[in-house]
């Protein structure tokens, strides 16, 4: 039975991941780039960004992904399939869909990292049934503290070296030259887009990979406690509250000092606050759909397609940003980007509606299990 809690959650991670990466479908080479002098709106975002958005709803997403671990291995054990082989199988088509995702479509591609992460994540879990949780659990906090502790150290370096001049503003002849380059040559972008996405899962364990991991197996731990049917306690959750507070504090300081930076500093610097605040944001959904049965009913919809709605993402991104508004990027401000992500949101609730009153599963999630469900079918033969 599906637990309604969880694909709610799933649907508001799926509809932020487009609020942090939407300014990168754009140009992924630059992402968003501050006008000079710096428009008030643009400041008042960056704030709310730091806050509220960078990270957080990717760490969310990951958590969701330890989740689904842990079911799959619930289904595994019930009807008595060898787990490693079945998840292996699952994850290397991940990784091929990932691999065709950041090819054709969006460099910033997060299928191919979360699939090798899993695949390595299930060769380390606790063999022994005895205290699988606690061990479970101490594992998660251990490489979270690790992989928060790498990110920080990053982005200490990054700031240290970081000099003002480096920055590209709208209205400099970098930014001009380097988005003619972008415009001008598809096949640049191209090896741009899958270079990016290569690079970041070949050097993944010396930044990202060990709080990816940390949080799969939270994810999966969080499940087996129960936590999406109830959320945390009420002294859990002020412990998470106070703790996301000072790291979220820590991430401000640059933005506070320095005004504009570049987003690899934010990256890093919001790392150890992005897993604290998705737990809140995870523990109030949580709660709400546990009170309010509407909400459940529009965003449960968007969790179950959340792969479906992934690549139409990139898709209706590229196809917009590229073909149909090509110079939206030479002058959208922070304040456009909101309002077509929640201009977005809404047409993608809309479809998750519209398509689940026809059909049980979404296209990418039924050709993803084909696939890997044929496969397993074929060694089993074999």
């Amino acid at each position: 039975m599906r637990i309604a809690s969880i694909d709610a959650i799933r649907g508001i991670a799926i509809l932020g991941i487009l609020l942090m990466n939407i300014p990168y479908h754009a140009n992924l080479m630059m992402g968003y780039v501050p006008f000079e002098p710096s428009l008030v709106s643009d400041q008042i975002f960056s704030y709310i960004y730091a806050i509220f958005v960078d990270g957080r709803f990717r760490m969310l997403f990951c958590i969701l992904f330890g989740v689904g671990l842990a079911i799959q291995y619930e289904y595994c054990d019930r009807h008595r399939i060898d787990a490693n082989t079945y998840l292996n199988t699952r994850f290397k088509w991940l990784l091929l869909f990932g691999f065709i995702h950041a090819l054709v479509l969006f460099g910033g591609d997060i299928l191919m990292l979360y699939a090798c992460v899993a695949m390595y994540a299930i060769k380390k879990l606790p063999t022994s049934d005895a205290e699988f949780d606690s061990i479970l659990l101490s594992k998660a906090i251990r490489l979270l503290t690790i992989g928060s502790l790498v990110l920080f150290v990053w982005g200490a370096v990054t700031l240290l070296t970081y000099e003002p001049s480096e920055l590209i503003t709208r209205n400099s002849e970098t930014f001009t030259e380097q988005l003619n380059e972008w415009n001008g040559d598809p096949i640049l972008r191209v090896i741009s887009e899958l270079g990016f996405a290569l690079v970041l899962v070949t050097t993944s364990p010396l930044h990202i990979l060990w709080q990816t991991m940390g949080a799969m197996y939270l994810g999966m731990y969080l499940y087996q406690s129960g936590f999406f049917a109830t959320g945390f306690s009420p002294k859990a959750l002020v412990k998470i509250s106070l703790l996301a507070l000072v790291t979220t504090l820590i991430c401000l300081l640059p933005h506070v000092y320095i005004g504009s930076v570049i987003a690899e500093v934010n990256f890093f610097f919001s790392a150890t606050s992005s897993v604290l605040v998705a737990l809140i944001y995870a523990h109030v959904i949580v709660k709400i759909c546990n009170r309010y049965n509407g909400f459940v009913r529009v965003f449960a919809p968007v969790g179950k397609l959340a792969f479906s709605l992934y690549i139409l993402q990139s898709l209706a991104m590229s196809i917009g940003f590229t073909w149909l508004f090509p110079s939206f990027y030479s002058s959208a401000t922070q304040l456009d980007y909101f309002g077509l992500v929640v201009v977005f949101s809404i047409i993608q609730i809309l479809i998750a509606h519209f398509y689940l009153r026809h059909f049980k599963t979404g296209p990418l999630e039924a050709l993803w299990r084909r696939c890997y469900q044929r496969n397993i079918q074929t060694k089993a033969e074999d």
